[in-house]
């Protein structure tokens, strides 16, 4: 007999319509849909992951079984890897609460070079609240929120404080869209209704969240999108690089760096708060240099979870980033 949380599905056509059944069993259920971006080769991937888990070939699927004890009660905890056949992304579905999933696997995403949750920007989050409001009868209803750099100074009141929190209500969207441009905020997460295919939530981080109602739709209709529009650029990230190779009995360093364009260019008056985010998110800038004027930036940072360091520059208009090292023990 399966145990509350695992399914049996073996592929993508089939994992949807079960979890969708086995929502309907269970008013507490979560349908969870997080996306992870890497540039790990996939069975280095799976690797890691063994490190943690109970691994499991389940067709198209790799069942990722773990326990925890939380007084004194154990938990049984299902993931199920699957890796999108267009991006290549790693993609994680799971009827796991999120605590259940925060226990077992956020600390071997955080510590694992290469391997983050998919990040969708401000700007791609706005895109995509747009694509989902544009079916007829859903509705938002509410919403996390943040400040984050030039957007918190352009605030019509009070700009240049930080401000984050949540609000729920019929007109969230209008009071959204009126809060962007009075105190600078930017959605973290965006809490949706449909009644033909129930509740759900999305955040930043790339995690989808069905309360209730119609797996297929967040799938194709939510998850699907955010991948078209924040896996590419999440790719561009990883693509930058440092590394030894040996010629001729000579180690040889190659170097291959990110370069970015900036749409809403920086100038020398936001280099603070610049500064200030980064340490915000355990990035430690330091022996960095700037230049008053148009701005001019350059300097080294280091991930304060894994020891990592890469070194930026910037003119305010481009970006340039290449990783330097990583101190990581492993």
């Amino acid at each position: 007999m399966a145990s509350d949380n695992e399914l049996s599905a073996t592929t993508l056509d089939e994992i949807l319509p079960e979890a969708t059944t086995e929502l309907g069993h269970d008013e507490r259920g979560r349908f969870r849909v997080i996306c992870l971006s890497t540039n790990l080769p996939w069975e280095e991937l799976l690797t890691r992951f063994k490190g943690y888990f109970t691994e499991t070939q389940q067709g198209d699927f790799h069942q990722l079984h773990t326990t925890y004890e939380k007084l004194n009660k154990e938990f049984q905890v299902y993931l199920y890897l699957f890796q999108h056949p267009n991006t290549g992304a790693p993609i994680i579905f799971t009827l796991n609460s999120y605590d259940d999933f925060r226990r077992t696997s956020k600390r071997l995403i955080e510590q694992t070079e290469d391997l983050y949750t998919l990040w969708i920007r401000p700007d791609e989050m706005a895109t995509l609240r747009e694509e989902v409001l544009d079916h007829e009868g859903i509705r938002l209803t509410g919403f996390d929120y943040d400040t984050f750099g030039k957007d918190e100074r352009k605030a019509q009141r009070r700009p240049g404080y930080d401000r984050s929190g949540n609000h729920d209500s019929e007109d969230a969207e209008h009071v959204l869209e009126e809060w962007k441009l009075e105190y600078g905020i930017s959605p973290t997460q965006l809490r949706f209704d449909l009644p033909t295919h129930g509740e759900f939530h999305f955040s930043n981080d790339g995690e989808f969240v069905l309360t209730e109602g119609d797996t297929r739709f967040l799938y194709e209709e939510v998850v699907e999108p955010a991948l078209r529009e924040a896996y590419p650029l999440s790719e561009t990230v990883q693509s930058s690089e440092l590394k030894t190779t040996t010629k001729d009995g000579i180690d040889q360093i190659e170097e291959r760096p990110l370069e970015m364009r900036i749409t809403d260019t920086l100038d020398y008056d936001d280099v603070d708060s610049f500064v200030s985010a980064m340490k915000e998110e355990n990035f430690y800038p330091y022996s960095y240099q700037e230049a008053p004027g148009s701005l001019l930036l350059s300097g080294r940072i280091m991930d304060e979870q894994n020891g990592g360091m890469i070194s930026v520059a910037t003119d305010g208009e481009t970006m340039t980033i290449l990783p330097r090292y990583d101190t990581v023990v492993r």
